[in-house]
C-alpha cells in the first residue's frame, strides 16, 4: 500500500537510497566496507625464496615462493597477491594469483603449478591487501631456471687395462664421455702415473675432443719394461666431469744389446783398444764406447741400474775375464758399480755420473781380493 502522504517519485528516491545503503557498510569488518579506510597502513611481504639471482635447476620445479608474512595496522584480514613475470616490469606474466591466505607461521608458500621454461630468467613480487586497503609491491626478485650440464666417465680404450703396449711411446684412446645438457666444447685431461692412487703423477695431456673416440700421442718416450696407470676425464669451460677408471699397462723391455762380434781384446763389439789390467792401465775408450752402444739401443740409462748397464756393456767389450766387484743386493743393485775387476785380482776404478748424463771417467783402484769377483750377467 503507497504512502498516501509522499508522492510516487519520493518513494523511489527512498528505495534507491535503501539500496545503496545495503551495499556498502561503515563496519570495518565488513565485507562490504566502503574504502580505503583511513590511518590502516600495510607492509610489504619479504620475498625469502627464491634467493635473489637464484640458479634453479630444471629437475627441482615446480618452484615454490615464500614470503614473511606483511603486517597491518588494520583490523580486516590480510591476503596476498603474487606475480611472476618474464620482464622486470612485470608486463609478460606467466604466473599471478590473488586471494593467499597468510599462514600462521608467518612465512607463507605459494608453489607454482607448473614447471618453468629453462634456459630463462624470471622476476616475482608480492603485495598484501584487505579488500579495502592495498599495500605496495615487494622488492622484485629475479631467478633463472636452467638445465645442468653434466659430463659423464670417460673410457680409457687403449692402452687397454693389463696390456703391454707396442713401443715405449703409446698413444692414449679415449671413449668420449657421456654428457647432457648444454654443454660447451669438451676437452680431455689425462694423467699418467706410476701406481692407481696418482699420488706421483708423471705426466698430464690436455686434447680437444675428435669425434666418438679421442686420441692423444704420448710426447715422449716412457721407459722401457715399467708399470703405468692413466684415466682421464673430461670437461667444457664450466663443469668438469670425474676421472675414468685407471688403466694399467706396460711397456715392452728395451731391446737386447746386440752379440759380441770379436776382436779389442777377446770382448767382441768394440774397437777399443784393451791395454792391460794393471793400476797404470787406461781403458777410459771401453765406458765411453758402452755408453754409446747403450743409448743407439734405446736403452734407459738413469740412475744406478744405467750406470751398472754401462759397466756391464764395457767388461763384457773388454773381455779378458772382467767382472765386478760384488755387494749386497739383488739385479742391477747387486754389483758395485765403483770398478771392473780381473780374475788376477786387478782393478779399475768406474766413476759415472748420475742420471741420463752417464759419463765415465777411469781412476785407478790397485789390486783387490779375487774372492769378491764376479763375471758379467
Amino acid at each position: 500500500m503507497k504512502n498516501p502522504l509522499l508522492p510516487g517519485s519520493v518513494l523511489a528516491l527512498l528505495a534507491a537510497s535503501a539500496c545503496v545503503g545495503a551495499s556498502k557498510s561503515s563496519n570495518p569488518l565488513s565485507p562490504t566496507v566502503s574504502g580505503p579506510i583511513p590511518g590502516v597502513s600495510i607492509s610489504t611481504p619479504g620475498p625469502m625464496s627464491p634467493d635473489n639471482a637464484a640458479r634453479i635447476a630444471v629437475d627441482q620445479q615446480p618452484i615454490t615462493l615464500i614470503v614473511q608474512n606483511a603486517s597491518t595496522s588494520g583490523v580486516r584480514p590480510l591476503s596476498y597477491v603474487v606475480e611472476v613475470a618474464l620482464d622486470s616490469t612485470f608486463t609478460n606474466k606467466v604466473f599471478s594469483r590473488d586471494g593467499i591466505t597468510p599462514s600462521e607461521s608467518g612465512r607463507t608458500s605459494v608453489p607454482l603449478p607448473n614447471a618453468l621454461t629453462p634456459e630463462r630468467s624470471y622476476y616475482w613480487h608480492a603485495r598484501a591487501l584487505d579488500g579495502a586497503n592495498t599495500g605496495d609491491f615487494s622488492p622484485m626478485r629475479s631467478f633463472a631456471v636452467y638445465t645442468p650440464i653434466v659430463i659423464g666417465r670417460p673410457a680409457p680404450v687403449s692402452p687397454a687395462n693389463g696390456t703391454t703396449t707396442a713401443n715405449t711411446r703409446p698413444t692414449f684412446v679415449i671413449g668420449n664421455a657421456p654428457r647432457s645438457g648444454p654443454a660447451g666444447a669438451i676437452t680431455y685431461t689425462v694423467q699418467l702415473a706410476d701406481s692407481d692412487s696418482f699420488g706421483n703423477v708423471l705426466g698430464s695431456w690436455t686434447i680437444g675432443e675428435q669425434p666418438n673416440q679421442t686420441s692423444v700421442l704420448v710426447p715422449n718416450e716412457l721407459a722401457a719394461g715399467k708399470q703405468f696407470f692413466w684415466h682421464v676425464r673430461g670437461s667444457d669451460p664450466t663443469t668438469t666431469g670425474p676421472f675414468s677408471d685407471a688403466a694399467v699397462f706396460k711397456t715392452p723391455a728395451a731391446p737386447a744389446p746386440p752379440p759380441p762380434t770379436g776382436g779389442g781384446g777377446g770382448g767382441g763389439g768394440t774397437t777399443c783398444t784393451f791395454t792391460g789390467s794393471g793400476p797404470t792401465s787406461d781403458n777410459t775408450c771401453f765406458l765411453a764406447e758402452a755408453k754409446a752402444q747403450l743409448q743407439a739401443a734405446g736403452r734407459d740409462l738413469s740412475g744406478d741400474c744405467g750406470a751398472w748397464s754401462i759397466v756391464d756393456r764395457a767388461a763384457r767389450n773388454m773381455g779378458h775375464g772382467a767382472g765386478f766387484k760384488k755387494k749386497s743386493g739383488t739385479s742391477c743393485n747387486g754389483y758395485s758399480i765403483k770398478s771392473i775387476m780381473f780374475p788376477d785380482g786387478a782393478d779399475f776404478v768406474v766413476l759415472i755420473s748420475p742420471g741420463t748424463t752417464n759419463g765415465p771417467t777411469w781412476g785407478f783402484f790397485a789390486y783387490s781380493d779375487p774372492g769378491i769377483y764376479a763375471a758379467p750377467k
